[in-house]
């Protein structure tokens, strides 16, 4: 039964289900956002997006004036109502970085139970590899027709909207030519050329990309590390590595801060249980220990060049994972503030952009980067902040010119021509 006129269940409502949604309404079709987060569908239904985006507050408002989006409180009236349902949670991690999210089993369970014989649960949603066969069996044991297809999600914060509309590749996994052809159809307003792969291999193929990054970002590090070990300027290294027609020119190859964040690292470890039980774990288990080491390093340089952090004033700049997003979720520097804190450090954090955080002791967040390195024993440089470039050192009125350069953000020449003491990857 085919009902592609139908309105479009987004289910999640987080970083990738806002976007969805403001996606999903400009194609004409009535789309009903859900999420069990009942402070997050009140934020959408007020066109405030959980995490700052070019262009997605804007877009939600215009799709909730227009009547084209709606937030519903019931996930039942969603599912019935729809002929696709696009499940799109950001997929919650434990720990140590494996996926724990009862909340994607919940959905399945539920689309099973409320959607109309026909409708296409399309999973965007990251999940470990042999998830969506589960769930496609689960669905044909219903025998209503239901039909599932899994088209992994490659956003980038900062640029996700963007990346929605109009992505580089759309690639849709399904184990059946229907599921296919419905995917296809329901995504033909943001690409009209997807490339089909089974399910197995869709899910591999996002865990790959990832991995790939990530391996990327672990080999720019460690060969910064080598580099300077013989005394040769890192960036000029990768600079000349990238120029190499062999290797891809946006590969993530330049030396600077450890990936952090979820993502890279949930599908690090998927693949190395994969290897583990076909007994190639190696290479992955080696990126995640890599990466782990290198996230140590600027507080490594604060220890080494203070000695005891107790009573010191630290200056942190750049809290978000990277620039141009305000999400502190598994932020490598806000872990780089805890130890500090637990050392006995006073942070004064500035960051232009970042959400809010949770007060703390000692914790204090400047308005203005000067005003975070007034009187600082020591300034950590933690997220590559493109408003660094305009720094005047001399201006600076620190306790110490002592600058740790965590993420290739600073000008290093510039830093110790105004008497700064430096401590990074950046080559003399």
């Amino acid at each position: 039964m085919s009902r592609e006129g139908d309105a479009v269940a987004v289910v999640g409502l987080w970083h990738l289900g806002s976007v969805a949604a403001a996606a999903w309404s400009t194609c004409g079709r009535r789309v009903l956002g859900w999420d069990p987060d009942s402070q997050l569908r009140s934020a959408i239904a007020e066109a405030s997006g959980p995490v700052s985006e070019p262009g997605l507050d804007e877009a939600l408002r215009l799709a909730l004036d227009g009547g084209i989006l709606s937030i519903v409180d019931d996930p039942a009236t969603a599912m019935a109502e729809a002929s696709v349902v696009h499940l799109v949670y950001d997929t919650q991690v434990d720990g140590v970085g494996n996926v724990a999210d009862p909340r994607l089993d919940n959905a399945v369970r539920a689309f099973a139970n409320e959607a109309p014989g026909g409708a296409l649960l399309l999973v965007g949603s990251q999940v470990p590899v042999g998830t969506c066969r589960r769930w496609r069996d689960l669905l044909h044991a219903e025998e209503r027709d239901l039909l599932l297809a899994h088209a992994p999600e490659n956003l980038r914060l900062g640029s996700a909207l963007e990346d929605f509309l109009h992505p580089a590749r759309l690639l849709i996994g399904a184990d059946d030519e229907e599921a296919f052809e419905r995917a296809a159809r329901a995504l033909a307003p943001f690409s009209e050329e997807p490339r089909r792969l089974g399910l197995a291999a869709a899910e591999m193929a996002k865990h790959a990309t990832n991995a790939y990054l990530a391996l990327c970002v672990a080999f720019a590090n460690d060969l910064a590390w080598l580099s300077l070990s013989v005394g040769a300027d890192p960036m000029e290294v990768a600079a000349a590595l990238r120029a190499d027609p062999r290797v891809s020119p946006s590969a993530p190859l330049w030396p600077g801060t450890a990936f952090s964040g979820a993502t890279l690292t949930r599908d690090l470890i998927t693949l190395r249980d994969v290897g583990e039980r076909c007994g190639r774990p190696e290479l992955f288990e080696t990126v995640i220990r890599a990466n782990e080491r290198h996230a140590e390093i600027a507080f490594g340089w604060l220890e080494e060049s203070l000695g005891s952090l107790d009573g010191r004033r630290i200056a942190v700049a750049g809290l978000t994972y990277k620039p141009g997003t305000s999400t502190l979720r598994d932020s490598l520097p806000l872990k780089v503030v805890s130890q500090l804190l637990e050392r006995g450090a006073t942070v004064a954090a500035w960051d232009p952009t970042a959400e809010p955080f949770e007060p703390r002791a000692r914790l204090t967040r400047e308005r203005s980067f000067e005003a975070s390195v007034e009187d600082a024993d020591a300034l950590a440089v933690m997220t590559a902040l493109p408003q660094l470039s305009d720094v005047d050192w001399r201006a600076l009125r620190p306790a110490r010119r002592l600058v740790i350069d965590g993420c290739m953000g600073v000008d290093r020449r510039a830093a110790e021509d105004a008497g700064w003491t430096y401590r990074g990857l950046a080559g003399a």
